[in-house]
């Protein structure tokens, strides 16, 4: 959850106008992932036994650090200010 507030900065720095509707998103994009992990760890002790569990971690970790990573990449939109000189 310490994550969250950074998330929260930079989903509204890139929304642009929309930064307030936008500033709402983070928290359950993060109570989503929470509740996605419980379910994959607890379908893998159910299914299986603990050991499952431990590799759908790093197996997670795999695909949200590129994902991640390639996030870094956006920039914030460009907003003329409807000055322009002719």
């Amino acid at each position: 959850m310490g994550m969250v507030p950074s998330t929260q900065c930079r989903v509204v720095s890139l929304a642009g106008p929309g930064g307030q509707p936008a500033s709402s998103l983070p928290v359950p994009a993060a109570s989503i992932g929470i509740a996605s992990g419980s379910y994959a760890g607890g379908v893998a002790i159910g299914t299986f036994a603990a050991s499952p569990a431990v590799i759908i971690g790093p197996f997670i970790a795999v695909i949200s650090i590129p994902v991640a990573w390639a996030a870094g990449f956006q920039k914030p939109p460009v907003i003329e200010d409807g000055t322009a000189t002719v």
